[in-house]
C-alpha cells in the first residue's frame, strides 16, 4: 500500500478543521465521529481525481 501524499491545503484544511472542532474534544482525544466528520469535510472540498481513485485515509 502506498502512502498517503498530502497537498499543503489538504494539511491545512485538515488543521482548520481540527482547530474548529476542538471545544467538542473529549477526554484529551477527538472521537470518531469528528475524524469521519474530517473526512467528510475534506472529501467535500478536495474530491478524489480519477487518478487517485480513493482517498488514502
Amino acid at each position: 500500500k502506498n502512502p498517503a501524499v498530502w497537498t499543503t491545503d489538504e494539511e491545512s484544511t485538515l488543521l482548520n478543521f481540527l482547530f474548529s472542532e476542538l471545544p467538542k474534544i473529549g477526554n484529551g482525544n477527538f472521537k470518531k465521529a469528528m475524524w469521519n466528520a474530517a473526512s467528510s469535510h475534506l472529501m467535500t472540498k478536495f474530491p478524489p481525481s480519477a487518478s487517485q481513485g480513493r482517498y488514502p485515509w
